[in-house]
């Protein structure tokens, strides 16, 4: 009976056209998907897709088909690069690039418009792509332990974001105090500072 009743609650969210979001509640009663090949029969049914420690060096094309993806895990893999095809994935709404081997996002990370959590804590980014601006909905980032140089100016329209995690990464007083003044209603978590001029 349970499995009766997820599936038409599945369905009538798919084939609803309102774009409302879903409650937490609603949001425990949808299927975690965990492998590539549960995904193929039905892709648009997939809501939320589980893929960490899948010892991934690419992400699958097949998740790219999940166009009514919301939530996206492929923390734990051994990724060092994400696809322009991310930028295909309009509903998603939570990703987590944490713990691969990234150096950097594509541009087509602005695309997801929908977006709210971006996590991509332990990996190698140096650098943000400068469309990280056009996320207007974004309330969360966190990147701590990375090797992130500099942030681009676009990182002030970010205007919901409330919580951004930077700690175990080097910056200056003036560089934290740089940030906080492009965000002033954001929350940061910084290490404490270094006398990165010296």
């Amino acid at each position: 009976m349970k499995s009766v009743l997820l599936f038409l609650f599945t369905f009538s969210f798919v084939a609803c056209t309102a774009q409302e979001p879903l409650t937490q509640d609603e949001m425990s009663l949808i299927k975690r998907y965990t492998s590539v090949a549960s995904i193929k029969q039905n892709p648009e049914n997939v809501i939320i897709l589980d893929l960490r420690k899948s010892k991934l060096k690419e992400i699958p094309q097949e998740v790219f088909a999940c166009t009514n993806l919301e939530e996206l895990y492929l923390n734990k893999n051994r990724l060092k690069f994400i696809p322009a095809e991310i930028g295909q994935l309009k509903n998603l709404k939570k990703v987590d690039f944490s713990n691969n081997k990234l150096k950097t996002l594509p541009e087509e990370i602005g695309d997801l418009s929908q977006l709210t959590h971006l996590l991509m804590n332990r990996n190698l980014i140096e650098e943000l792509p400068y469309s990280i601006g056009k996320l207007k909905n974004l309330e969360v980032i966190e990147m701590w332990d990375n090797e992130i140089i500099e942030f681009p100016d676009s990182i002030g329209e970010l205007k919901k974001l409330q919580v951004f995690e930077l700690r175990n990464i080097l910056f200056s007083k003036e560089e934290q105090a740089y940030l906080k003044a492009l965000l002033p209603n954001c929350k940061f978590y910084f290490s404490p500072p270094c006398n990165c001029s010296n």
